[in-house]
Parts: structure tokens; C-alpha cells; sequence
């Protein structure tokens, strides 16, 4: 069973993402190295808040260009009426039980 996560704001953040990766994106289709690239990159960081850690780009972001693929981390101001702050960062406790029932290698008999 996975621990509690609040999908609500996640959903909104990935809202938020897609709102302004249209409008920087240009009329076209995605080169797959960028996509693969930018996907691994979002899927690193949501793995490691769900983990509990503090993401490597918190209160950053990552940009990512062709033809290098190298990202690059840019800092933004928090703007003050924008929630994502309000999202915590904690690590949520995983029971033995939960462990064994996930197949965990302490619920393996």
C-alpha cells in the first residue's frame, strides 16, 4: 500500500507544469531525447519527495535544451499567493505490515 500522498496538490503542481509548457513550448512535436530526458528528470524528483527527501530542485527548476541535454537549475522567487509552499516535504511511516503486505523482503515467507 503506498503511504498517504497529497495527490491534490501534486495534481495541481502537474496542472501548473503543463499550463506553462505550453505556452514555452513552440508548435511541433517533442524531440524524444528531450522528452526522455525531461520525463526522467520529473520522475527522479517526484520519486524523491514521495521517499521523504528533499528534492534536489526544491525551489528551483530544471531547464533543459538541445542539443547538450545537460540541465540546468534556475532558482525562482516564490510568488505569494501561489500554494505549492504549502505542500510538506515528510518522510511518511511505513509499518512492518505495510512493508510484508507490498512484498517487502521481510514479508517474504
Amino acid at each position: 500500500m503506498l503511504p498517504d500522498v497529497d495527490t491534490k496538490g501534486l495534481a495541481q503542481i502537474a496542472g501548473e507544469m503543463a499550463q506553462l509548457a505550453a505556452v514555452a513550448r513552440p508548435h511541433g512535436p517533442e524531440e524524444s531525447s528531450l522528452a526522455a530526458v525531461a520525463g526522467s528528470l520529473a520522475a527522479a524528483q517526484a520519486l524523491a519527495h514521495l521517499d521523504g527527501r528533499v528534492p534536489t530542485v526544491r525551489g528551483a527548476g530544471l531547464e533543459v535544451s538541445l542539443p547538450e541535454a545537460v540541465p540546468r537549475v534556475r532558482s525562482w522567487s516564490v510568488h505569494p499567493d501561489c500554494g505549492c509552499v504549502a505542500i510538506p516535504a515528510t518522510r511518511p511511516e511505513v509499518t512492518r505490515q505495510e512493508t510484508a503486505s507490498c512484498g517487502g523482503a521481510r514479508g517474504l515467507a
